[in-house]
Order: C-alpha cells, then structure tokens, then sequence
C-alpha cells in the first residue's frame, strides 16, 4: 500500500508540471501570422500557428519561456510567469534595411534604394583564400558572369549586364572610393576592400553617363579609424608538387630522340638514305663514313618529306 501511495503521488506531481498556453500571434497591423513558430525556450518542444495565427502547446512548467519568430519579423521571447493565454504582436525586422549602401550619387539605406544593387562586406570573406577581386566577386555575388583566366594576375573578364557591344568592351566601369579607376582590378588586393557594391541596373548611367552602361563595380577601400591601433596579418599556407615527375633527357638520350624524330616524320629521306640521320661514329651495319659522307640530300628535299 505504502509503495502504491508513492507511485501515485509522484504520478500525480508529474502531471501537474504540465501546463497548457494558447494564444494567437498577429503582426504590427492585427493581421494574423499563419505558420509562425511557437517554441519553449531551451528544449525542441514546438508547435506552429494555423491560418488564423492561434497556437497551443503544453509547456514543461508554469516558468517556462516562449520564444515566438516568424520569417521577416523580429524574434520575441515571453516568460509564461503562469499564465494559460499568451498572444503576441510580431515587429517587422529592420536590420537588413538599415544596412548602408554606397551609390554613385551618395550613400543611402536599402530601404530607400529603389535600383538593383549587390553589396559585399569584406569582413565575410576574411577567411577565404583569395588571390584576386574577381575570385572575391565569384564567389560572393549573384547575377554576373565572369570567366576563368590562367594569366599570372588571376583577373577575368566580367560582366555585369550581358555582351552588350559587338566591337566595344562590356566590362563594367571600376569606381574605387568615389574615383573612377582606369587600371586592372589586378592592381587592387583583396585584403585592401572594405565594402564592394555593384550597380546591375540602367540607373547607373544616370551618374556615369555612357561609361557606366555596362554596370559599375564601386570599391570602398580600408581607413585609418579613431580606435586604438589594430594590427590585422594575413596569411595563407600552400603546398605545390611536380605532377609529371618526368626526368629530363641527358646529352646521349637527347640526340638519340631527335634522331628517332627525324626518321619517323622524314621517312622517304631515312629510306633511301639509311644512316643519314644517325649519329656518324655509330652508323648502321653495312654503311661506312665515306658512304655516310657522300649522302647528297639538298634542304628542298629535306622540307618537302617533312
């Protein structure tokens, strides 16, 4: 009996750590957020409002935290502090908005930016290996077609808005801290970028004129701050083999290729001829040096059965 009395009891404490919230979630304007995301702080006990933004979940305890999130507005957090009916106001998230954008006529929010332009931040490619801003460009910006260059600076042709001219360059304008840069991007080093915006769209002639029809690429370089002194290294470690381990040839192998060479592509001459390409102290059985010198092949001949 005692046994059965403490099964119960600690079955009945269990069940009244359970506790059951309901609630409805809506945006800034009352209007309701299907499918937002209902979770109790700290576990993955989660559930997701219905077409009319109303939810229930049963809580581990009555001190349990909600955490409410919904894509495009701001992550809220409520304590249930005990009580069964919890609804909430989602805020639109404003971050991304308030980001500054670099525009040949000046800088202004994504917010109020109307045009089509792409922006990278330096400090997210800190850690790639990169050897040149069309490497940065490649792997960080959508909408552009840049090719693959084996030159020794690393630099390819881009293009932002397609092959626009049959006999003019496509290439984009380079703007590198409000200067137009008439140089190579091979002469900018990555690690000097702070911010790289790229205008896509038709508005970037209105600032550039005719030169910015093909797309401008504006690079905001690294200054000095009012900070104390930063030291920033950069540094990268690679490891380069021979891939064909192929030994060169020695002075005996290398006349002995370029004689195999001669007879194989003048064979008419080596035929009639036998020797002439051979080395004069080691000559064929059967052909003696005066036979070897009295060979008489003119340098037509020699070019016409190669």
């Amino acid at each position: 009996m005692l046994f059965l009395a403490f099964v119960m009891v600690t079955f009945l404490g269990h069940a009244q750590d359970g506790f059951t919230v309901t609630g409805n979630i809506t945006d800034e304007a009352a209007v309701p957020l299907p499918g937002a995301s209902v979770v109790e702080k700290g576990t993955t006990n989660g559930v997701s409002t219905d077409f009319d933004g109303n939810y229930t979940i049963e809580v581990s305890n009555q001190n349990a935290i909600l955490v409410i999130t919904y894509i495009g507005y701001g992550e809220q957090e409520i304590p249930v502090a005990g009580s069964s009916e919890i609804s909430a106001s989602l805020e639109p998230s404003a971050s991304s908005l308030d980001e500054v954008v670099v525009v040949g006529y000046g800088a202004v929010k994504k917010k109020d930016l109307t045009g089509a332009v792409a922006q990278l931040d330096a400090t997210k490619v800190a850690n790639q290996s990169t050897n040149s801003v069309t490497d940065v460009l490649r792997a960080n910006i959508a909408g552009l077609s840049i090719g693959n260059s084996t030159s020794p600076s690393g630099v390819s042709n881009i293009q932002i808005r397609g092959n626009n001219s049959i006999t003019a360059s496509s290439a984009p304008l380079i703007v590198v801290d409000g200067f137009i840069f008439n140089g190579s991007l091979a002469d900018i080093a990555p690690q000097d970028i702070d911010k790289l915006d790229v205008l896509k769209d038709a508005s970037s002639a209105a600032v550039y004129g005719a030169r910015g029809a093909n797309g401008v690429i504006l690079i905001t370089t690294k200054r000095g701050k009012s900070e104390k002194p930063t030291i920033t290294i950069n540094g990268s470690v690679g490891f380069a083999e021979d891939a064909s381990g192929q030994r060169p040839y020695s002075a005996d192998q290398y006349d002995d290729w370029r004689v195999d060479v001669f007879k194989s592509s003048r064979g008419n001459v080596a035929a009639e001829n036998p020797g002439f390409f051979d080395d004069p102290n080691n000559l064929p059985d059967g052909i003696g040096l005066d036979q070897w010198l009295a060979y008489d092949v003119d340098r037509e001949t020699l070019l016409e059965c190669g």
